[in-house]
């Protein structure tokens, strides 16, 4: 589940100080990133759980919580590669902030400038974050062949560098392997293997692409790059 912003770079800031709430989130909308508040650990915890950010920062000011936060960031598995920033108090200690998973670090008093910078030198950062589960809604033809099943048309619903979902006719079952051909706009055609994980009593079902090789995989990185830098603005 994506942010109520679908198509921005959506950030986290976890934070109780109104002066730091307000130098991100200015410096934030001059490079199109989309800042969401919280003001500690367990309501981050829980909006972290319920949608996909890009990444996260948070305010050591926060007393513990915040370290644990940075720790607690590496064991979800949907935000274990997340791009985290730590805003340090005081008497902040930057070693220990690293060590507790951040990427980057600001110092108080925060400079705007400086807030300013490290977004535009963390962004390709966060789009490379979006791009790894970056669903692309796109509807085509796919060939699908299944165990004991004739190949057989469906229609494809999205797809990721991970997977893919489709409208099939014929009916799928969670953990059967199928081979799928198809074309992307502008891209070459696409053989690839993958195992159904998931259907429901439409006809949806969801392919996790497996028994990829190197070269397909590289193109399809591709296509689906190119496809998010039409939605997400340059910085």
């Amino acid at each position: 589940m994506r942010p109520a912003h679908p198509e921005a770079i959506n950030v986290l800031l976890v934070s109780r100080h109104t002066q730091t709430i307000e130098t991100v989130c200015q410096c934030a909308d001059q490079v199109k990133i989309h800042v969401d508040t919280c003001d500690g650990r367990d309501p981050a915890v829980r909006k972290l759980c319920h949608a996909k950010y890009e990444g996260v920062l948070v305010d050591l000011l926060v007393e513990d919580e915040g370290t644990q936060l940075l720790r607690t960031l590496r064991q979800l598995a949907a935000h274990q590669s997340i791009v985290a920033f730590a805003i340090l108090g005081p008497s902040g200690d930057k070693i220990e902030a690293f060590q507790a998973g951040a990427n980057f670090v600001f110092e108080r008093p925060l400079s705007p400038a400086v807030v300013l910078r490290v977004l535009k030198v963390s962004y390709p950062m966060l789009v490379r974050e979006r791009r790894h589960y970056f669903r692309c809604p796109w509807r085509a033809r796919v060939l699908v062949t299944g165990e004991g099943k004739d190949e057989f048309v469906a229609t494809t619903i999205d797809v990721s560098e991970t997977g893919m979902a489709i409208l099939s006719p014929v009916p799928l079952q969670v953990g059967e392997q199928v081979r799928l051909r198809f074309h992307l706009a502008g891209a070459m055609e696409f053989g690839i293997g993958g195992d159904v994980c998931w259907v429901n009593a439409s006809g949806r079902a969801g392919i996790r692409f497996a028994r990829i090789g190197k070269r397909v995989a590289e193109c399809l990185q591709m296509w689906i790059k190119n496809q998010l830098q039409g939605l997400v603005p340059n910085t």
